[in-house]
């Protein structure tokens, strides 16, 4: 039943922590199964040191953050995408149902469900190994790629979104507003990895400042 969804990823959930706590090391040297030549290789390169210590208070730059314009592009990216993203989830099963009188059961709703992140899932990869590519190859710059791949992305849904409310194909209509889900793993390639661009030391709290605008877009798209 519905419910083992819940059981499912929660068990996993379980177990990746089990893993993650005893697998992984705040230090390469407390790896057990590290080789020489890697902890070597580490110590040179990314100075992980045994005697380098973890500042224990850490002073962020927040004037910095709330003024930057990098840091307010990157929030209202990630607002925009969520907000569209669970707007198109949420929607598309009551749109086709009162356009085309596509019947609400549940296997045909945990179909329309499943489809946009099967999508997704197959695109995500792709979009992050192409901007990969587009980098290293200096056929365009960091900056470049990220607005390419923002840009693109919003264009081609908010066409994919017209389209599907013109059609009268149901299939049509549905594949616009699959592929219109999809393609956010393009932006995805974008700004979830900008942090990093722009302020790699502070990534982890940009996401977070980011993430907590997105989400409450999201609870409004909902």
């Amino acid at each position: 039943g519905w419910s083992y969804i819940f059981y499912i990823t929660g068990i996993v959930g379980l177990i990746w922590c089990a893993v993650w706590l005893t697998v992984v090391k705040d230090k390469p040297e407390d790896d057990p199964h590290i080789s020489t030549e890697e902890l070597k290789y580490l110590r040179e390169n990314l100075d992980c040191g045994p005697n380098d210590s973890i500042p224990k208070h850490i002073i962020y730059p927040w004037d910095k953050f709330v003024t930057s314009l990098p840091v307010f592009s990157i929030v209202v990216a990630h607002t925009c995408m969520s907000f569209g993203f669970i707007s198109l989830v949420v929607g598309v099963p009551l749109f086709l149902k009162d356009t085309h009188n596509y019947p609400l059961d549940s296997s045909r709703t945990g179909l329309m469900s499943f489809l946009p992140y099967l999508v997704l899932a197959v695109l995500m990869p792709v979009a992050g190994t192409l901007a990969d590519w587009l980098r290293n190859s200096e056929v365009l710059t960091t900056t470049q790629v990220r607005k390419t791949f923002i840009c693109s992305t919003f264009i081609s849904q908010a066409i994919l979104v017209l389209l599907a409310g013109h059609l009268n194909s149901l299939n049509g209509s549905l594949l616009c507003l699959v592929l219109a889900i999809g393609l956010s793993a393009f932006a995805w390639a974008a700004f979830s990895v900008n942090h990093l661009d722009i302020a790699p030391q502070y990534a982890s709290v940009l996401m977070g400042l980011s993430n907590t605008f997105a989400c409450v877009s999201s609870f409004l798209g909902a």
